[in-house]
């Protein structure tokens, strides 16, 4: 049996999905294997829209805040005005690295995933902040409300 394999990357801003071409030439046959991106969404993130075909592109590139994650592809934001925003797939977003530095933020990859932290130093050159060593995808704004206590 004489089979090619063939591997494409799809990278979204945060996760990679992997797609996989397998075409067997003995049995005229194609499989494409596409692995889930994994969930970083979490509720009091600071997230930018960045699907330019959302609401024809009225949110493009606007800050919100996470309000309910449901799943991948059910995220509920709530925008400047007040205004909540249903249905958001977490695709369509990419995290948000504040300004200032000692700024809070919130671990959304890796080891340390889901833990509040505080930002140090950042390295824009290379895309890295200071709390460990991150890179920027593996890290999100972080505003809580106003009663919630965090330990940063």
């Amino acid at each position: 049996m004489n089979a090619c394999v063939y591997k494409y990357p799809i990278v979204s801003r945060l996760g990679l999905l992997a797609r996989t071409f397998v075409q067997t030439n003995l049995i005229s046959t194609t499989i494409f294997y596409l692995q889930e991106e994994e969930l970083w969404a979490r509720t009091d993130l600071i997230v930018r829209i960045i699907d330019d075909k959302y609401k024809k592109g009225k949110h493009y590139k606007e800050k919100m805040r996470i309000i309910d994650v449901a799943s991948l592809r059910d995220i509920s934001l709530k925008d400047e005005q007040g205004r909540i925003h249903y249905g958001i797939r977490q695709s369509w977003l990419e995290t948000v690295i504040p300004r200032a530095d000692f700024d809070r933020v919130m671990v959304v990859r890796g080891k340390y995933k889901g833990r509040p932290a505080a930002i140090e130093r950042k390295d824009k050159s290379r895309s890295k902040i200071v709390v460990l060593k991150l890179d920027f995808d593996d890290v999100c704004q972080h505003q809580a409300e106003e009663d919630d206590d965090y330990p940063y």
